[in-house]
């Protein structure tokens, strides 16, 4: 019958015994390694198995986000405090310049919508 995390990680405790994580060969068999109650105990293969698909799915989402969504934030960030940017349109409708219309075209250009996949 197959022990539990629950029941090895007692029995180490009872034992003071601990899973090194320095050890060559359980680090090859399980890479990953929970701290409980100060005892190193080593992911089981089902265990890695569900870590390394939650880290798969975190991977795609942030691939996704970077893809198409970081334009945005990058965009809010460059475009800079509202207020700045009225006192921008101000002073053009003032001298009859371009100032604010050609920060937004240089962020927008910096900072590109990406293309839609048709």
């Amino acid at each position: 019958m197959l022990k539990t995390r629950e029941q090895i990680t007692e029995e180490l405790v009872a034992s003071g015994k601990e899973i090194a994580p320095d050890d060559p060969a359980q680090r090859e068999a399980n890479r990953r390694v929970a701290s409980i109650d100060g005892v190193h105990v080593y992911f089981t293969t089902e265990e890695e198995t569900a870590r390394d698909a939650e880290e798969a799915t975190v991977a795609a989402e942030q691939a996704d986000y970077v893809a198409n969504h970081k334009y945005k934030d990058d965009r809010k960030s460059a475009y800079g405090d509202v207020g700045d940017q009225l006192d921008m349109m101000y002073h053009d409708l003032a001298n009859d310049s371009t100032t604010w219309k050609d920060h937004i075209a240089q962020v927008k250009a910096d900072n590109p919508k990406p293309a839609k996949e048709s």
